[in-house]
């Protein structure tokens, strides 16, 4: 028996199909917006975005405020019985107008960032990427230190990036985007640092400059509220938690961030050429092609088994098999987007006086220390949290959802006494023991930037008190 091939004109019957179903019903299934901008409720909000900031907040040709942010504010607009009135500044303006409370509200407002430290910040409403725009791909992350890089003056790319993978000092800041890919096409710098959804706009303008293939670090986008209106930090909370349950977040998260292939105009012109009779072709061709069809999505299925595997592969430290430091990262940051209202514990642990077990069983010696280490730390956390290698001997544990501090403490505790007995490594018998830092979202941070960094500020005093001990981060 032949093996049958899809041809050219049964491809277009099935797309025929597909434009059709999501034309007439999926698209029916959308949450729809409301603009209530103009709603004459009684109390209004100032409210300033970034106007310079596609697709998240931007003016368009008819200079009319566009974008994610824009949407997402006016659709809060109902919950908050409070008219928005929008103003599109440049940032450095936005940031002024809400610390002097001339503003209500900021949006685009980045979790973890200084700009944050003065005003409360809301739950995420969004998240974007850092990637790396150039003309040349890099094979392995540790090229980048010898490469230039640009970023954008004021923003957070130094922050959130550049300065904790200590790559600042061969970065340069621009006042602008164009600048900044200008650099590149005069080879001034390598790379361009920015978030994902701004720089693919900007490099379509850009001949032979293109996206690098890694995700960096995810970021969070939240809404930033004036010190006179920290009242309403929990009523803005709950609006935007309104807004995720009922598919508003998701739809303009598609319309707005996501990469896709936008299908309506095609649609449009099929409903303009007789629907009922492509419809009822296809249907009819439909299932001559199910066998060859089938057989295509087998290949694509396997292909991307394939390619899970190796994604796998690459989050995982060679070493312990534990998460390595930026799957780690992007573990906590997804459990924060998705369960916000939940409680959250980060952890850090490094094994106390390591450089002398370096010094008496060698590297090879430490290296099974370590191993030893990553598998009481699975074996004790199992699937109630993530056990995290940040790097040389310092690690960190991450047990989302929590319902009782108590029980986080119990389990360093158990740790610990799994230590208690010498570890016998090359004929020689090594007593080990731990310290431990804690902090918890949110009552600590909101982020995964300052989670690390409130529980390092922990570990650190847990070394001070004399080692071999936990302690829970306290701001005094």
């Amino acid at each position: 028996m032949k093996k049958r091939k899809i041809s050219g004109c049964g491809i277009f019957l099935l797309l025929s199909i597909g434009l059709i179903y999501y034309n007439y019903f999926f698209r029916k299934l959308q949450p729809s917006m409301e603009y209530l901008a103009t709603n004459d409720y009684k109390e209004s909000l100032i409210v300033v975005a970034d106007k310079d900031f596609g697709p998240y907040s931007f003016f368009n040709e008819k200079n009319e405020a566009i974008g994610y942010d824009v949407e997402m504010i006016n659709s809060l607009s109902y919950l908050l019985r409070k008219n928005i009135n929008l103003k599109l500044l440049s940032w450095d303006e936005c940031v002024s107008s809400i610390l002097s409370n001339e503003a209500d509200l900021i949006l685009g407002v980045v979790s973890g960032t200084k700009k944050g430290a003065n005003f409360q910040v809301s739950i995420p409403t969004s998240k974007d990427k850092f990637v790396f725009f150039g003309t040349k791909k890099y094979e392995k992350f540790e090229e980048l230190y010898i490469k230039k890089i640009a970023y954008l003056k004021g923003s957070d790319s130094l922050e959130l990036f550049l300065k904790p993978y200590k790559l600042e000092k061969n970065a340069l800041e621009y006042n602008d985007y164009r600048s900044a890919f200008n650099s590149i096409l005069i080879n001034e710098n390598d790379y361009v640092l920015t978030t994902y959804s701004v720089g693919k706009e900007i490099a379509k303008k850009y001949s032979g400059i293109k996206m690098m293939d890694d995700i960096l670090v995810n970021k969070m986008f939240s809404i930033g509220v004036s010190e006179k209106n920290n009242y309403l930090i929990e009523e803005i909370n709950n609006a935007i938690l309104q807004r995720k349950k009922d598919g508003t977040i998701s739809y303009l998260n598609d319309k707005w961030l996501k990469k896709y292939i936008e299908v309506s105009s095609f649609g449009e012109f099929i409903k303009e050429n007789n629907v009922k009779v492509i419809a009822f072709m296809g249907l009819g061709f439909a299932m001559i092609m199910y066998l060859s069809v089938s057989k295509y999505l087998e290949k694509i299925y396997f292909l991307k088994e394939q390619k899970n595997k190796l994604l796998e592969n690459l989050t995982k430290d060679l070493l312990t098999n534990l998460y390595n430091r930026i799957s780690g990262e992007k573990l906590v940051e997804k459990m924060i987007e998705e369960y916000p209202e939940n409680n959250h514990a980060f952890i850090m642990i490094d094994v106390d006086d390591f450089k002398n077990i370096n010094k008496n069983l060698g590297h090879d010696g430490g290296d099974q220390i370590l191993k030893k280490i990553g598998s009481i730390f699975k074996n004790i956390i199992g699937d109630e949290g993530s056990a995290i290698r940040m790097g040389g001997d310092e690690f960190s544990i991450f047990i989302p959802n929590y319902k009782d501090i108590n029980i986080v403490e119990k389990k360093i505790l158990k740790i610990f006494d799994s230590l208690n007995e010498e570890i016998v490594i090359k004929d020689k018998k090594i007593k080990v023991s731990l310290s431990a830092g804690i902090a918890v979202y949110p009552r600590d941070a909101n982020s995964f930037n300052e989670l690390y960094e409130k529980a390092d500020k922990a570990l650190y005093q847990a070394k001070i008190l004399g080692k071999k001990r936990y302690y829970r981060y306290s701001i005094s």
